[in-house]
């Protein structure tokens, strides 16, 4: 369960057979999920296309003089 021990998670709670169930429940989930296949992978935005359609964006602002150079650099610092 990304790293976390049985032991560790157990010294938390303070009920340990409450805790070691839902432990056990918790890493199941987990186990699942992480063997699913990848559905939705080329169903969304990927992150290099969000940052080339701001690019363009900012680019047409700066060419349309509407957003100034030195409001973008103060953004940016």
């Amino acid at each position: 369960m990304n790293g976390v021990e049985k032991q560790t998670f157990l010294d938390i709670v303070s009920d340990k057979k409450a805790g070691g169930l839902i432990y056990d429940a918790l890493n199941e989930i987990h186990s699942t999920i992480k063997e699913q296949p990848r559905k939705c992978d080329k169903k969304y935005l990927k992150r290099w296309h969000a940052y080339v359609m701001i690019g363009v964006a900012v680019g047409a602002l700066l060419a349309w003089k509407i957003l100034p150079l030195s409001t973008l650099m103060r953004f940016i610092h």
